[in-house]
């Protein structure tokens, strides 16, 4: 029978063979081994991120909001009350929210636009910068990092989108990058134990606030993060509560609310039952 059939393994491929016909299969090894790029990443983290251990449960009892860039902010004119609040990159430029926190990781296309990241809230807001191991081209440039007063840095994971882990604890592990920024703050908001975390201006959408030039994405691949995101919410904080206002691509996965200007613009909406704020 041996001669017959055979099967040989190592760790990189098995070589099967069958009447003299040998059919050599090869394993995907690679994404199961820790690459010296990973051990890098980690090893920058454990230092980097040590900055971060003084916001563990900082939210604790408190409510959150954070401020993406999606164009369903036009509708958004009524604040929740007593929140702490987060911008994403240039929701700085939404005049009637005051940020307590602004996160950017990737780099800003228009000098403009950073300048005025700079110079908003200086001795106010805090100003979260995310670094990208070995994609320079994503990330801040040094020089504006330097000129940015009151700011914390963080590293994130250097796989690919698909392949990052969402960390326990973000003050010794790199934060997952996936394709958004929002990720990285809703690890940080969980990291400091928010009670309750509503999404404004995160349609899932090919549409932006602030700019027309919007870059194509794959939506598809986004919510999966999203599910995937919200899948490590259920198992490890479920005790947040995540409230989406006026939600488009986003709309069943959290809790769904609704403006009343949003409702004016899309009376389809009456037709289902909904919460207005």
């Amino acid at each position: 029978m041996n001669k017959i059939f055979k099967i040989e393994k190592n760790l990189t491929h098995k070589i099967i063979t069958f009447l003299g016909i040998k059919i050599k299969i090869r394993f995907k090894v690679a994404e199961q081994f820790a690459t010296l790029d990973d051990l890098r990443v980690y090893t920058l983290a454990s230092k980097i991120n040590a900055n971060l251990a003084k916001y563990r449960g900082i939210f604790t009892g408190r409510d959150i909001l954070i401020v993406g860039g999606g164009a369903s902010l036009k509708y958004f004119d009524k604040l929740p009350k007593n929140t702490i609040n987060i911008g994403i990159n240039r929701a700085y430029k939404m005049k009637n929210i005051k940020f307590d926190y602004l996160f950017a990781q990737d780099n800003f296309p228009d000098k403009e636009d950073i300048e005025e990241f700079i110079k908003y809230g200086e001795d106010t807001c805090v100003k979260m910068l995310g670094i990208h191991p070995y994609l320079a081209n994503f990330s801040i440039k040094n020089d504006t990092i330097c000129r940015i007063k009151n700011k914390e840095l963080y590293v994130l994971n250097n796989r690919r989108p698909n392949k990052s882990l969402l960390p326990i604890n973000i003050s010794i592990e790199p934060l997952a990058r996936f394709d958004g920024t929002v990720f990285a703050v809703l690890q940080f908001c969980l990291f400091a134990n928010a009670k309750k975390i509503y999404l404004a201006g995160f349609d899932c959408n090919v549409s932006h606030m602030f700019t027309s030039d919007v870059i194509a994405m794959d939506l598809t691949r986004q919510y999966e993060y999203w599910i995937q995101m919200k899948t490590y919410m259920d198992c490890i904080y479920n005790s947040c509560d995540i409230v989406s206002i006026n939600p488009i691509g986003l709309k069943g996965l959290f809790k769904d609310v609704y403006t009343q200007s949003y409702v004016n613009a899309h009376p389809e909406l009456m037709k289902e039952e909904i919460e207005i704020i």
